[in-house]
């Protein structure tokens, strides 16, 4: 009896799913217009996101562009310039797109961050196109889309989203999507080839991994169709492939910094460096145990794509099927190529590597891929088999990952949501550090959280300076009477220096908190000065360090404010004999300083 009424609830449940998709379908504007304004929710998060915690101060990779920038406003830049090999790039169209920003005259990093969002919308609206061709309804697609968004907008791809030079890491997959929508439309073939070729040869000097649009386009436009003389385009590709590889590998040489690629190791090392840097998308699901969730994730991603590319090759005759299938099996191997040559190239740097985040953007393709081919080749599979059981078993299978996946992915978020809010910390001080680097020594913070090589990175700091590419120039006097300042009167600005104690004979530490009341943020960093009787104060130090105060988020009642914590440290020769200290939080955006307040007798050494 119970097993009846079981049965027919299920039946019940069918149906009434069967109508609210008939309903769907047959409302195709209000679902497609429903579709994008759910999708918009995560997309406007994480733009708003970055839109608000960019912060304008070069990052790593951002500093090598700057000699180009600097070039291209003194009329000395040249092609070689362009074509210089950047770690095992030749990033011509990334340093186009660099140096086309800053025509306005000044050189602001947030809008390339911007653009990377821009790069992401494009994509996700072509990965929509991509689902509405292969021959899904209205509401596959739109689950099937919203999946994609929450993966290609999630915050695990986060060494990325505040970092200038990302973008190029965003634009081969977008490449490879417009070639794949151009081989959609009814333009000749000899139309195709070219963009193909011309969007293949823009993602090839985009990144080192960009070389792999040649194999994932045309060639698959190729399979797909019925191409009159097909022996001759396919020979007319490998020779434009061939020739874009030779110009590509002409002067090549193997950065000395970076391990030996494909080192004789053993083969799991290999296999579980792959099948991590597949499964990277949800790593920080897990604190202490990242790499063998990744693995885990990875192994179950990749064997779901294999088990669909059997499926293909077994129903290979349906060319319907095979061409709304091919391109989801072009963005997987998309992330397939990528996750070989990084494991070819990075794996001597160990399997914890696999795991970084700007790893991330390459992988999820095949996340997305799988998606895609478990709507295509799923349905045509539960048309064809009159079996219950695996009528049953299909859809409980999706559900059940749908869930797992529900479950990593919100883990994830969380722990990856907290690393932004901590780099963008980081990020603040950085362009503290720098901009007050032509007065005081803030090389050991910038080495330690903004570039290697500091000495570098503030030299080419002060040539943008000079040249007045810096949206915000560069401090040029130690003494606070010359800056603007202020008291922190608690409203504007508010924060202590709640403890000066000798580290050694040598070292001193200040450290407190420091709040932009107004701006509903933490200070962007805090400098140290000290104070002669009749003379104004003089900036010595700057903070080296942001730390959250969870107390201070409470009593200001804002989870922004967590970052407000800040330490000091500094040589007892830095400050004269029988003067005192006093803390400022700086607003870098005048600069402003904010002389914090003190509790207790005055600071001295």
């Amino acid at each position: 009896m119970s097993g009846t009424r079981i049965g027919a609830a299920g039946h019940r449940i069918r149906r009434l799913w069967r109508a609210f998709v008939a309903q769907v379908e047959a409302r195709p504007r209000t679902a497609v217009a429903v579709t994008f304004l759910i999708a918009a929710i995560p997309i406007a998060f994480l733009g708003s996101y970055v839109a608000q915690h960019g912060v304008d101060v070069p990052y790593m990779d951002d500093w090598e562009i700057a000699p180009v920038i600097a070039k291209a406003h003194t009329g000395e830049l040249t092609f070689s310039d362009f074509f210089t090999q950047e770690e095992e790039a030749r990033m011509i169209v990334p340093k186009l797109i660099f140096v086309a920003s800053t025509w306005k005259g000044h050189w602001d990093v947030r809008a390339q961050m911007m653009l990377s969002v821009a790069i992401c919308v494009v994509t996700a609206v072509g990965i929509y196109v991509l689902l509405r061709r292969s021959g899904l309804g209205v509401f596959a697609s739109a689950i099937c889309f919203w999946l994609a968004v929450l993966l290609i907008f999630s915050p695990a791809q986060f060494e990325l989203w505040l970092f200038a030079s990302g973008f190029p890491s965003f634009l081969p997959v977008l490449l490879i999507v417009a070639a794949l929508l151009l081989f959609e439309t009814s333009l000749p073939a000899w139309v195709k080839f070219i963009g193909a070729a011309a969007l293949s040869l823009l993602s090839s000097f985009t990144l080192a991994h960009g070389l792999l649009a040649w194999g994932l386009t045309f060639p698959v436009y190729l399979v797909g169709r019925l191409v009159r003389r097909w022996q001759w385009w396919a020979g007319a590709w490998c020779a434009a492939a061939a020739v874009c590889a030779v110009a590509y590998l002409y002067g090549y040489s193997k950065p000395a910094h970076l391990p030996e690629f494909a080192p004789v190791i053993l083969a799991r090392d290999y296999a579980q460096f792959f099948l991590t840097f597949l499964g990277g998308s949800f790593a920080f699901a897990s604190r202490d145990h990242r790499v063998a969730l990744a693995t885990a994730v990875g192994a179950v991603v990749l064997t779901m794509f294999l088990a669909a590319l059997v499926y293909a090759l077994v129903r290979r005759r349906d060319d319907s099927l095979l061409r709304r299938s091919l391109p989801w099996f072009a963005l997987g191997f998309y992330s397939l190529g990528s996750g070989t040559l990084a494991t070819l190239g990075r794996v001597g740097f160990g399997i914890e590597y696999a795991t970084s985040s700007r790893y991330v953007t390459f992988s999820l393709y095949l996340i997305v891929a799988v998606i895609g081919l478990a709507a295509v080749l799923g349905s045509d599979a539960l048309r064809r088999t009159r079996s219950g059981f695996w009528r049953v078993l299909l859809p409980t299978a999706v559900a059940a990952l749908l869930l797992i996946g529900a479950q990593l992915f919100a883990e994830s978020y969380g722990r990856s949501m907290r690393i932004l809010d901590s780099a963008w910390a980081r990020n603040r001080l950085a362009r503290t550090a720098v901009l007050f680097s032509p007065v005081i020594d803030t090389s050991g913070v910038v080495k330690r959280i903004n570039y290697p090589a500091a000495e570098v990175a503030l030299a080419r700091a002060a040539l943008l300076d000079r040249l007045g590419l810096l949206r915000q120039p560069l401090v040029k006097t130690r003494e606070i009477s010359e800056l603007s300042h202020a008291r922190a009167d608690g409203e504007v600005a508010s924060g202590r220096c709640d403890s000066l104690a000798p580290l050694n004979e040598e070292q001193v530490r200040a450290s407190g908190w420091a709040a932009l009341r107004a701006k509903g943020r933490p200070a962007d960093a805090v400098v140290l000065a000290y104070e002669t009787a009749g003379q104004p104060p003089v900036i010595f130090a700057i903070s080296d360090e942001a730390t959250r105060r969870r107390d201070i988020a409470r009593k200001l009642r804002s989870p922004k404010q967590l970052w407000t914590g800040w330490t000091a440290t500094f040589p007892r020769a830095a400050v004269p004999a029988g003067a005192s200290i006093s803390a400022w939080g700086v607003d870098a955006d005048g600069p402003v300083l904010y002389r914090l307040r003190q509790d207790g007798p005055e600071l001295k050494l």
